[in-house]
């Protein structure tokens, strides 16, 4: 499906451009690689809302939005913009909101600084969409920092960066920071505290602050700077926690912050001392990247390829650790809801869930592309679970049946269909076969796009190990019974080229209709005979051949496809000839206007009303989609850039 979208540019790779907006609306979403909601109602401009904390990792900037109506908030009261974000680290990753004090809080992940920064609310309640927050002294020795700086250039490859900010902890305090265009060198500065600098930034040259408490170098590449160009940071200083290993999550269970590390360990940190209360170590060849809460327990996920998908279950109060085996490869992501754990795969189109018992049991739903975030709600008393597509698209699965659910309403029609012409490849003397007829089977057409090679090559016979000895030749590695391998195909021994027919198939032991002059240890390959191998891009081999007939039909293995090749007498097909054509399910995902994959997302209520959200973060284009739930086919309300 085409989607429509409004194109908005990077200038030097470093934030996303006015769309339209008013010069007092900045633009900044990039990178976003978390998104959490309060569970506190907090009073702003007169509403009751929930706040949504957004963390950007390219900007290293924490937004905050109003749930009420998705309108981002003001962090900053004294500038010139009316939607200013903070500084939030230089690797931020992940973010926590503690609800439980009068004055909620706000934990940051700064990965390779090793480090908890935190952010407290001066209330909960704002008269306007100015909200005002502060660092919360974690301890540590403080720490300047700034976000990456951001210009609004639009269309221009000439556009000013601002690079090597240095922030003086002991004289600085939190501020945005704003640099106008004078002439075609120079730029003013200034700060929403501080004020207007009496000293001008100059293109290629360090830069200090009046008071010597900010320091950074302007660069500018080639052309003419732009009438417009105004630049933008926010600096902060802090008291962090440091921690001593890379920070990959953060999750607040009972009023203890978790924090999850490369060591690979999970510390408890309570929130009250504001002090760490315990460690578990986990096993130390474990790769783990995040966590989730589920009923009472934490769910972590080994990514090392050796533990296949082991997942460690915690418990938060005692921090006992039980493990389970589901014996898979490539994970892609986890999340576990009632007592099943659902694993997207980094190479399958497929969905896994599995019991959370022993031995693990498991189902799978195909999919039609890889998968991305998950998500759980329920709407009139129907569990649904939300995956994320790497179109940007989001599937809505029934999670009662395991099944997905169509968004768009055929009044009973056929779902799936052929969705790209039939293409035919001639590779040697002329030919002229005609698949005259391709048919698809709701609930076992899968999207995927087909090959039928004539007097193809098995694809998994190639450079097959055997053992031969005399004329018979024992398969290591293949099922031939799986592979549909039968007699009349034929073997090419590599060692000799030599072509043989197989008289007959016993187990992995081929008979050859004569004895090769090859013997020992060899490999080989086979190819059909007079007929198609048949191939799905999901599918994979099939067993069934298909025939050129205009009285047989070929249906493939699992009644994917049906379909009919009309031969030609005058022009007959020859050895590598190919059709090809793709087919899809027909199960239309929740459309969004976004161009990257449906990472991380979040659902919740908007306050005094039973009308479900939910935001989708798409990190590759800073998007975050909103989803409307509260309807049978939920759809896509706005996105907020």
């Amino acid at each position: 499906m085409l989607k429509s979208r409004i194109v908005c540019f990077v200038v030097m790779g470093f934030a996303w451009l006015s769309c339209g907006k008013s010069d007092r609306q900045f633009l900044y979403f990039s990178r976003l690689v978390d998104v959490e909601i309060s569970q506190q109602d907090f009073s702003i401009g007169g509403k009751s809302t929930k706040v949504v904390a957004v963390l950007d990792e390219f900007s290293q900037r924490l937004t905050l939005l109003r749930s009420f109506d998705d309108a981002v908030l003001d962090l900053d009261s004294e500038d010139d913009y009316d939607n200013s974000p903070l500084a939030a680290g230089q690797s931020p990753i992940a973010l926590a909101i503690d609800d439980e004090p009068s004055k909620p809080r706000i934990f940051i992940a700064d990965q390779n600084e090793q480090r908890i920064l935190a952010y407290e609310f001066s209330s909960l309640s704002y008269n306007s969409k100015k909200i005002s927050l502060s660092p919360l002294s974690l301890g540590g020795a403080a720490v300047g920092i700034s976000s990456r700086a951001v210009v609004n250039s639009p269309l221009s490859q000439a556009a000013p960066s601002v690079h090597s900010i240095v922030v003086d902890a002991s004289s600085s305090v939190g501020q945005s920071w704003t640099l106008t265009k004078v002439n075609a060198t120079q730029f003013r500065v200034k700060g929403s505290i501080s004020g207007k600098q009496e000293k001008l930034a100059s293109i290629n040259e360090s830069y200090a602050s009046d008071d010597g408490s900010l320091e950074f170098f302007v660069s500018h590449a080639t052309g003419e700077l732009p009438s417009t160009a105004i630049v933008r940071f926010q600096t902060q200083v802090f008291e962090p926690f440091d921690i001593g290993s890379k920070v990959l999550d953060l999750l607040i269970v009972d009023r203890k912050l978790f924090i999850l590390t490369d060591t690979p360990s999970l510390v408890e940190f309570d929130l009250d001392a504001l002090s760490v209360s315990n460690t578990l170590a986990l096993a130390g060849t474990a790769e783990v990247k995040s966590m989730q809460q589920s009923g009472e327990k934490i769910y972590i996920v080994d990514y090392n390829a050796a533990a296949q998908g082991a997942l460690y279950e915690i418990d938060p109060d005692t921090l006992s650790l039980t493990s389970y085996a589901p014996g898979i490869d490539q994970v892609a992501s986890t999340f576990v809801s009632d007592g099943r754990a659902y694993y997207t795969l980094v190479t399958g189109f497929e969905l896994l869930s599995f019991a959370l018992s022993a031995p693990m049991v498991h189902s799978t739903l195909p999919l039609g592309s890889l998968a991305g975030g998950l998500a759980f709600y329920s709407y009139n008393n129907e569990d649904r679970m939300l995956l994320g597509k790497a179109s940007g698209d989001v599937d809505l699965i029934d999670v009662s049946s395991f099944s997905r659910i169509d968004q768009e309403n055929r009044s009973g029609n056929t779902e799936s269909f052929l969705s790209s012409d039939l293409y035919f490849s001639d590779q040697g003397t002329k030919s002229e076969p005609e698949l005259i007829s391709v048919n698809t089977k709701d609930g076992a057409t899968l999207s995927e796009n087909w090959l039928l090679i004539y007097e193809g090559v098995i694809p998994e016979s190639q450079d097959e190990s055997v053992n031969i000895s005399g004329s018979n030749m024992t398969l290591v590695n293949i099922d031939p019974a799986a592979l549909g391998i039968q007699a009349g195909e034929v073997v090419t021994i590599a060692s000799t080229q030599e072509k043989i027919a197989i008289a007959s198939v016993a187990g992995s032991i081929l008979s050859l209709s004569s004895v090769p002059t090859a013997q020992g240890s060899d490999t080989i390959s086979i190819r059909s005979k007079d007929a198609y191998v048949v191939f799905g891009s999901r599918s994979g081999t099939q067993a069934n051949r298909a025939i050129e007939s205009i009285t047989q039909a070929y249906t493939s293995d699992n009644e994917e496809i049906s379909l009919k090749i009309r031969p030609s007498i005058s022009s007959p097909s020859t050895v590598g000839d190919f059709f090809s054509f793709s087919t899809s399910d027909g199960i239309e995902a929740i459309g969004t206007d976004a161009q990257s994959a449906a990472q991380k997302m979040i659902v919740f209520e908007r306050p005094s009303s039973d009308n479900q959200r939910a935001y989708v973060l798409h990190p590759g284009e800073g998007q975050i989609s909103v989803l409307d739930l509260a309807r049978d086919q939920p759809r896509q309300l706005k996105r907020i850039r």
